[in-house]
């Protein structure tokens, strides 16, 4: 079996906040593990306060762990050689700095990746590359001067700018008009075919993870829940909670409640700190749920879930 570009194992990140006499914990990434092959596209799942962009942007070693490792090809994170790894933010108004041009964005990454000798002629390369022609003009323009999809695109030429071999998009396209997300989205994917380049997709929205990924995990609260590949996590899931969410798709034919667990359900148990945190929104919990985290099981196919109502 070949080493995967990137394994996470154990990941968690703990916030602390307040001051000396009232101090709070947010325990934003929660043993999470997950790997991603080189050109596999991986969508990480779930909804708002879930924990994924903190855990993107602990990959993109813009935020320090609690606790947990990453290895790429088998490496430390951190330790030389390591594949680059670049992000592509949410905020297509905000990434961008308004006082400089759009070749300046580009061309600050690319002399910081220190690969290329002709700067100005690998700019007009990456904004072709992102459908952004003619080039030469684009490439003075500024932030003010593009659209919402003109300015993700730009984000995602300079993502490219140092070759990585592994990107992380950010909710890419959830501040964008419906009519251009499929554009994005189809420019993504051809990240892989055309550079070889693995990605991490982050989003709330089945809908264009199963158009786009290899492979979904799940998250709630911190928590991977459930991963498989995508086709088998949508047609048949496994944990309550993607159930929920799939559910929740306009036009969907998925129950919360998988018809074929015959755990009893009982009223609502509260909740501790040592329970699984979806106890109180599960038509499936017991008390057992509400005591006990669920250990990872791993399914035929590929296939893992984090739940008591499920057997292996």
């Amino acid at each position: 079996m070949s080493t995967p570009l990137m394994e996470v194992r154990g990941l968690s990140k703990v916030y602390r906040r307040g001051g000396l006499w009232s101090r709070t914990q947010v325990n934003a990434v929660r043993d999470l593990s997950m790997t991603i092959d080189a050109g596999q596209i991986v969508a990480l799942v779930g909804e708002s306060g879930s924990g994924k962009t903190t855990a993107g942007r602990i990959l993109a070693r813009l935020v320090r762990p609690t606790a947990g490792t990453v290895e790429f090809e088998g490496r430390p994170a951190g330790h030389q050689p390591e594949p680059t790894v670049q992000m592509i933010f949410q905020d297509v108004f905000g990434s961008l700095n308004p006082a400089h041009s759009v070749g300046h964005h580009l061309r600050r990454a690319i002399v910081r990746s220190a690969h290329e000798d002709d700067v100005d002629k690998t700019v007009a390369e990456l904004l072709g590359s992102v459908g952004l022609r003619p080039a030469e003009r684009f490439a003075k323009r500024y932030s003010h001067e593009l659209s919402g999809g003109q300015r993700q695109r730009v984000g995602i030429a300079r993502a490219l700018a140092p070759a990585p071999r592994l990107v992380i998009a950010d909710e890419p396209v959830s501040m964008l008009d419906m009519s251009v997300r499929v554009d994005i989205l189809n420019l993504l994917a051809g990240l892989r075919e055309k550079r070889g380049v693995a990605l991490l997709y982050i989003t709330h929205d089945l809908v264009s993870a199963r158009y786009l990924a290899d492979r979904i995990t799940v998250m709630f609260s911190g928590y991977g829940v459930e991963s498989a590949p995508a086709t088998a996590l949508l047609d048949e899931p496994q944990h309550p909670y993607t159930r929920l969410l799939l559910a929740s798709v306009p036009g969907s034919t998925t129950t919360p409640t998988k018809p074929t667990v015959t755990k009893p359900t009982v009223a609502k148990p509260a909740t501790t700190a040592d329970g699984c945190p979806f106890v109180a929104r599960c038509p499936l919990a017991t008390e057992q749920c509400a005591t006990v985290m669920p250990p990872v099981t791993t399914l035929p196919g590929d296939r893992w879930v984090r739940c008591h109502a499920v057997q292996s």
